[in-house]
């Protein structure tokens, strides 16, 4: 089987260490990780360069909600649009895990807050079935739909409501216009 990318940390440790600059260049106020991945990237280290299982960078930074390391990654053209295996992007994970700040940077580096992904499911039913309230308002602040329905014909409040996160469906059910508002769970 041929491998399509190496591990993420591995990449990155390799040419740094190839090129002999570890931790040289890299911004001193920023947290230890995010110095490697500049310090990396400053000895050349591809910043698209996908671990096997088509992981990012930046996936995994917005998975971890890293806001300094994903601003770093975009300064030097991460690839927001980049997916995995599972056809999930930095948005989806960053939505799915309430990593809000890091939603709001994808957002301003031209995600679309309606960009529909595997399953039909947009960032915002992410956060919605995952109850990442905080997320879900900043996505709904930034224009994503509220009546968009996935491939089951369900939307982010129905995601929100299956799942019982109720502060997350009373903010989708205000977004929502002709919603009505669920019954308490027996």
């Amino acid at each position: 089987m041929k491998r399509q990318g190496l591990p993420i940390a591995a990449a990155a440790l390799a040419t740094a260490l190839i090129s002999g600059h570890v931790a040289a260049q890299a911004d001193a106020d920023l947290p230890l990780n995010a110095r490697f991945l500049v310090a990396a990237r400053n000895a050349g280290a591809n910043v698209n360069l996908p671990a096997i299982n088509g992981l990012t960078p930046l996936m995994v930074s917005a998975y971890n909600g890293d806001a300094d390391v994903v601003r770093k990654l975009l300064d030097r053209g991460a690839d927001v649009a980049a997916v995995d295996r599972l056809q999930k992007n930095a948005m989806t994970y960053a939505a799915a895990e309430g990593r809000t700040e890091v939603v709001r940077l994808l957002l301003a580096h031209g995600v679309d807050p309606n960009a529909v992904y595997n399953n039909d499911l947009t960032a915002l039913m992410w956060a919605a079935g995952y109850g990442r309230t905080e997320t879900v308002q900043a996505l709904l602040s930034a224009g994503a739909d509220p009546a968009r329905k996935d491939n089951r014909g369900k939307t982010a409040l129905d995601i929100a409501r299956e799942q019982n996160h109720a502060a997350t469906a009373t903010v989708l059910e205000q977004a929502s216009p002709g919603s009505t508002r669920a019954t308490a769970p027996r």
